[in-house]
């Protein structure tokens, strides 16, 4: 090939580079996909590449190289970790849950500090009285008269120290029914000493002493 075509070459290619940046620099763009390969020829003894073509490779003469490249560059290693954001704000409270099933019955517990407790009984018209099973330090109970009663506490209780509370059980009567109870008034078995006997006295609206079936008794 003549000399003189050699060394012009260059000056087309470079010409051509031109033209391409007048027109970008005008307001022209030339379009290409982000993956549009280019091909050229490279010049060794002019040290440049002419004959650029997009998408195809071209035909270069005997003593150019085929070269070729892609529009975007190789990917760039990872950028550092970012500073962490800023907390969200809290959201709103769920909706609860359904109910568990119920536990367990716990243990038995231990034996109240009451000093003495019990539930006594009477029969019908008075007959007899009786202490029901399960009292604690109740000695025993006498029926005096109609509406009267003499309730023994154990003597390891001290009756000074404590105030009887009594409840009527199954009131035979009106609901007016009233409650008397002395301490250290009365004593079981024909004793003498007081000191450990309650008496406990029912009467009705009018006054009147009458029998309930039963009454309760803890000196707590």
């Amino acid at each position: 090939m003549p000399r003189w075509f050699k060394r012009r070459r260059p000056v087309v290619v470079m010409a051509a580079a031109f033209a391409i940046f007048v027109l970008a620099a005008a307001g022209f763009t030339v379009y290409a996909a982000s993956n549009t390969m280019f091909y050229g020829c490279y010049d060794p003894f002019a040290r440049t590449i002419g004959n650029v073509g997009l998408g195809s490779a071209v035909k270069c003469p005997g003593w150019e190289t085929p070269v070729s490249w892609s529009q975007t560059g190789p990917t760039g290693p990872q950028g550092p970790t970012g500073a962490s954001g800023p907390s969200g704000p809290s959201g709103p409270q769920g909706a609860g849950g359904p109910s568990g099933p119920s536990g367990p019955s716990g243990p038995t517990g231990a034996a109240g500090a009451a000093h003495a407790y019990g539930a006594i009984g009477i029969e019908p018209g008075g007959t007899s009285t009786f202490v029901e099973p399960g009292a604690h330090n109740i000695a025993g109970v006498e029926r005096r008269s109609m509406g009267w009663y003499c309730v023994g506490i154990d003597p390891s209780v001290d009756l000074s120290t404590t105030v009887p509370v009594v409840t009527i059980v199954g009131v035979a009567f009106d609901q007016y029914a009233m409650v008397n109870v002395i301490s250290e008034a009365c004593a079981l078995g024909g004793s003498t000493d007081p000191s450990h006997g309650i008496q406990v006295t029912t009467t009705n609206a009018a006054g009147n002493f009458v029998d309930p079936t039963g009454f309760t008794i803890v000196l707590p």
